[in-house]
């Protein structure tokens, strides 16, 4: 019989349940041989009376078989119950598996996933195998598998930000917006007064002017409070980064992020604080980025963040 380590905080009877328990699912105990007690208090260093409750308790799951002024033996495995178990299982976790599927929200998907790659690791063959392998892969393969596996993970958000800009994009294609066409995003509030603001302060961040003053026509006087009033969004470092040349590209890009990220941000809200459906958050999610308000204030960003 195989003997481990008493756990902690368990007490005599739990251990030799545990240990019989464990020696007779692994065989150790073979179906139909006779159980001592006084042996097995003996191999465990118990009294006889843990050892007793634990044959007493382990007779009522049938696996120990106790025949008065006979003796406790080990149970011969009843074929009967192994049908019934096989039946039991297969038709009630069939459908806890179609309820499971019915309700999971898409983190449950993810996380079950998760345990599925992590599975093999368990295995001491494959985790010698996998540590081999991660020796041998580069580091920046790694870091590329860590993003892919990002985006398989938050797949939903991606798609949820990509959906109304590629709509709007569209849009913009199918009226001649500029790169298609001779109109452009540079209307109204945004071609009056924006499109400046995004140049000036790209100058400063670039080296050219004051970040205090201006005394251009379009910008004279002071202009902290412009970029903290208008620009202080962090859709402003597309214009910043792209060059000079490009504003209106910048801008038409900087309209599309807006655009999608509102989807994102109105599809996490749906879905964690309201309990929504994945679909059900990427429809209402799509809907709320693409509806008047936010065309209407394209160009008028300020007001869209």
């Amino acid at each position: 019989m195989k003997i481990s380590e008493k756990k902690a905080k368990e007490n005599n009877r739990d251990y030799a349940f545990r240990i019989i328990k464990e020696n007779i699912i692994n065989l150790e105990l073979k179906p139909g041989s006779m159980i001592s007690e006084q042996d097995i208090a003996n191999e465990l260093n118990l009294s006889r009376t843990p050892v007793h409750e634990a044959l007493q308790e382990l007779s009522t799951t049938k696996i120990i078989q106790i025949l008065p002024q006979r003796g406790s033996y080990v149970s011969l495995i009843d074929l009967s119950l192994v049908d019934e178990a096989i039946f039991m299982r297969s038709t009630i976790e069939v459908a806890v598996a179609e309820l499971a599927c019915d309700k999971a929200s898409e983190q449950d998907l993810i996380n079950m996933e998760e345990n599925l790659n992590i599975q093999p690791d368990t295995a001491p063959e494959a985790a010698a195998v996998n540590t081999e392998t991660k020796k041998k892969s580069s580091k920046p393969a790694l870091f590329l598998k860590k993003i892919w596996n990002f985006i398989k993970e938050k797949r939903s958000y991606f798609i949820a930000f990509f959906i109304p800009a590629i709509l709007l994009f569209g849009a913009y294609a199918a009226f001649g917006v500029h790169p298609f066409g001779d109109m452009s995003v540079l209307v109204l509030d945004l071609n009056g007064q924006y499109v400046y603001y995004f140049e000036h302060l790209r100058d400063v961040l670039h080296g050219s002017g004051s970040p205090f003053i201006s005394w251009s026509r379009n910008l004279t006087g002071e202009t902290v409070g412009m970029f903290a009033y208008y620009l202080a969004s962090p859709f402003t470092l597309i214009p910043m980064l792209l060059p000079r040349s490009v504003m209106t590209e910048s801008l038409l890009i900087m309209q599309l992020c807006k655009v999608g990220t509102a989807s994102v941000t109105f599809n996490y809200y749906l879905r964690h604080s309201k309990g929504c459906r994945n679909s059900t958050a990427m429809l209402f999610g799509l809907l709320y980025s693409l509806m008047g308000y936010m065309i209407v204030q394209l160009m008028n960003p300020m007001w869209l963040d």
